[in-house]
Parts: structure tokens; C-alpha cells; sequence
């Protein structure tokens, strides 16, 4: 096996399988958080594209989905690199059929990125409203946005809270938003395209230490350098998860936690698939 957990089984085949039960069992809540964010990118595409969603706009309105569908075939790509599939069939063409599928991940992945600099983008246009009462718009197709994805209908209690604000419109929408939740929407805006910015800087870093390591050219400098560089970038991520649970948005930070915890898999994978196989460099 590349890695040496499989080393732990040997001497304690229990806690060996609870580690493994564990960590996919974070593999698996991953998969169902998928299925919620799908459900939320339909709601919000559905006020966001009110007279369907132009071919050219398709991945940007699911960026969500399609982003955490690729990271989710990527996570899995990554644990067969470093774990699952032994060093000798990584040299062969498992290696290219792994390579290929990978590519096909960072596609999407960077396409979702794009996704959420027009989410952004579309976050930061919104405009002044004209319209002098939220209340004259109960009943019709206007929804009010609480916050970045979020859209509900218009009734009394929040055309009132709305009136109450400074009242925003996106553009080429029927979607208006008070002052405070549109700064709270922009806000998030930028937090998923710095964690999607991260993510990736973070994975470039573990594509290099695979790479190196099946090269048999991994030393302790250049872990050194590699763990200097994702530590901040990890910190980033946790900041990150930390602001959406301060800011009422659960699912995202219950998403982000598990991220980091299946990378800290990955990273354990790949210290252990190095003392496997270190030389005493």
C-alpha cells in the first residue's frame, strides 16, 4: 500500500477500522451535503433565472453544486493516490487513468471558481431600488433576499423590515434586498471566492508532493517548505468556516469542517506514505 496506516493494522486492527469507518464516514457526509447544496442552488437559480437559465449560465447558477461534485470525485482521486492504490500501479497506467480524471475535476473546479467571481460580481452590482414601498410588492413575483442564496417571498413583517432599510435590487432580477443583507450577502460573496482561491493553492501544493514522492525526490526541505506554505492557507479555510457559523449560514460551515477534516486525511496519508518509504534523508 502507499501509505503506512496500513502498517496499524497489524497491531491494532481495531482502532485501524474505526480510523478507516471514521474517515469515510466523513467521505459520506460530504456526498449528502452535495445533495442539500443542490437543492439550494435550484431555489436560488429558480429567482436568480426567472425566465430559464441560459446555456452560457448553466454552471455559473449550480457553481455550488458542480464545485463541491468535482471536489468530492477529486477527494476521492486523492485517496486512491496516496492510500488505496500501491506505488508500483500508480507507476503504470492507473497513473495516467487517475491523471486524466483529475484533469477533468480541475475543469469543472475552475469553472465553479469562475462561478463564484459572476456570483460576486452580480453581488456587488446591485443598485438603489426605486420602488418607494417593499409592501406594494407582497403578492407578486419581487422575493427579498436574507441572504447570499436565500430568497423569500414578500409578506407584511418583512416588507416592513425592508422599508425600514435602504432598499437594493440586483440587476435583471425581481430580487430586492435591505442595506444590511445585501452588505451581508457582497460579504459571503467574497468569502466563497477566497475559499474556492485557497483550495485550490492548497491542492496544486499536494499535487507537487504526490508528484515528487512517486519520483522517489521528496525530502524533508521541501515538506518543510510545502507544510510552511499550507498552514496559512489552512488557517484561511478555518477563518472561513468560522464566519459562515458566525453569520448564521450552518451548512456552509458544517461543509467547510468537513473539508478540512477529509484533507487532514489526505495530509495524514501522505506523511505516512513518506516514512513508508523515506530513505533517511
Amino acid at each position: 500500500m502507499t501509505t503506512g496506516t496500513s502498517g496499524v493494522a497489524g497491531n491494532r486492527p481495531a482502532a485501524y477500522i474505526l480510523y478507516q469507518l471514521f474517515k469515510y464516514g466523513i467521505y459520506a457526509l460530504l456526498a449528502y451535503n452535495l445533495f442539500l447544496f443542490f437543492e439550494k442552488d435550484l431555489a436560488a437559480s429558480a429567482e436568480l433565472f426567472r425566465n430559464g437559465i441560459p446555456l452560457a449560465d448553466l454552471i455559473p447558477a449550480y457553481a455550488i453544486t458542480v464545485d463541491i461534485a468535482a471536489w468530492l470525485v477529486l477527494l476521492l482521486l486523492f485517496e486512491a493516490e496516496t492510500y488505496i492504490v500501491s506505488d508500483e500501479t500508480l507507476k503504470g497506467p492507473a497513473r495516467w487513468t487517475i491523471r486524466a480524471a483529475s484533469t477533468i475535476c480541475y475543469a469543472f473546479i475552475l469553472h465553479a471558481w469562475y462561478g463564484y467571481l459572476v456570483q460576486l460580481e452580480r453581488m456587488l452590482g446591485a443598485t438603489p431600488s426605486n420602488i418607494a414601498d417593499a409592501c406594494a410588492l407582497i403578492g407578486t413575483d419581487y422575493t427579498y433576499l436574507l441572504s447570499l442564496g436565500d430568497y423569500l417571498p414578500i409578506d407584511s413583517a418583512s416588507c416592513a423590515a425592508l422599508n425600514a432599510d435602504s432598499l437594493f435590487q440586483i440587476p435583471n432580477s425581481l430580487i430586492v434586498a435591505g442595506a444590511s443583507s445585501m452588505q451581508l450577502a457582497q460579504k459571503l460573496a467574497w468569502i466563497d471566492v477566497i475559499n474556492a482561491t485557497t483550495w485550490l493553492l492548497i491542492v496544486a501544493i499536494l499535487e507537487f508532493e504526490i508528484y515528487v514522492q512517486l519520483m522517489g525526490r521528496l525530502r524533508k526541505n521541501a515538506l518543510k517548505i510545502c507544510s510552511f506554505l499550507k498552514i496559512p492557507l489552512y488557517g484561511v479555510l478555518l477563518f472561513n468556516a468560522i464566519y459562515w457559523g458566525i453569520n448564521g449560514e450552518f451548512l456552509d460551515f458544517w461543509d467547510a469542517f468537513l473539508w478540512l477534516l477529509a484533507f487532514m486525511f489526505i495530509e495524514a496519508n501522505i506523511f505516512e506514505w513518506r516514512l513508508e518509504t523515506s530513505d533517511g534523508d
